[in-house]
């Protein structure tokens, strides 16, 4: 083997070298993350120490409360020319844990307005529990309505934000997840069923499609990461809300 061949072998076994411990360590960050989540999970199931007690109440009724998962305590506070805006996303949450917190978390708010994100933890449950797709969208569905029937009870009025979809993302990148045309279909299928939902006190806030490429996906442009928006995507989502909260003012 010549020198030269030699040289480059040995620099494409030192970049491979590279590559492969660069993979492993994100790939332990991420194991890290999701371990602490777990354990976190199971420490505080419905994250009620996210906000204690004494933080769940205001001097005044909130005009609008932001509620759901972490796209939903990611999300700026809306510019409003009457109260104040109180966020109470929690990150990782489900709908199920979204809905049994309601009663500590958001009615002793009784907010004006509900603008209301949530769902997107439950799909990406399905890379784990394929078999059970039609149970998790239907518990999904299930739980978002409930959660907007229990802001009707209390008087108030409902934004509800369609689920938008993650970016595009190579397989390789996440391979114990499902496949992304079956993550589509599912919050596809979920979205449908919130535009449902639409009545006189329940606005439908069409993130999803504001958002998506010609194939569905979130655009990059509006991408933190896979699954998170960056201030221009909730610059584009505040603009639409401004224009459905102008739809109620007097």
């Amino acid at each position: 083997m010549s020198t030269r061949l030699l040289l480059v072998v040995t620099l494409l076994l030192l970049l491979g070298l590279a590559l492969s411990l660069l993979a492993n360590r994100l790939l332990l960050q991420r194991s890290r993350a999701y371990e602490r989540l777990y354990n976190q999970t199971r420490l505080d199931p419905l994250g009620l120490d996210e906000f204690p007690a004494g933080e769940t109440t205001t001097s005044e009724r909130p005009h609008i409360l932001l509620y759901g998962d972490s796209r939903a305590r990611q999300w700026p506070a809306p510019p409003i020319n009457q109260g104040q805006v109180v966020n109470r996303g929690i990150d990782g949450h489900t709908s199920r844990q979204a809905l049994l917190r309601f009663p500590i978390h958001a009615a002793p708010l009784q907010p004006d307005i509900l603008v209301l994100q949530v769902g997107v933890n439950d799909v990406m449950g399905l890379a784990l529990f394929s078999d059970q797709r039609d149970q998790i969208i239907g518990q999904t569905q299930d739980n978002i309505a409930q959660i907007v029937a229990n802001t009707r009870a209390l008087g108030g009025r409902v934004i509800l934000t369609t689920i938008f979809a993650p970016g595009r993302e190579p397989a390789i990148a996440h391979p114990w997840q499902a496949n992304p045309a079956g993550t589509l279909s599912a919050l596809a299928e979920i979205n449908t069923f919130l535009a449902s939902l639409a009545a006189n006190d329940v606005l439908l806030l069409d993130a999803a499609r504001l958002l998506a490429d010609e194939q569905g996906y979130t655009k990059a442009a509006y991408l933190q990461d896979t699954w998170h928006l960056n201030p221009a995507g909730y610059a584009l989502l505040n603009d639409e809300l401004g224009q459905l909260l102008a739809t109620w003012e007097p």
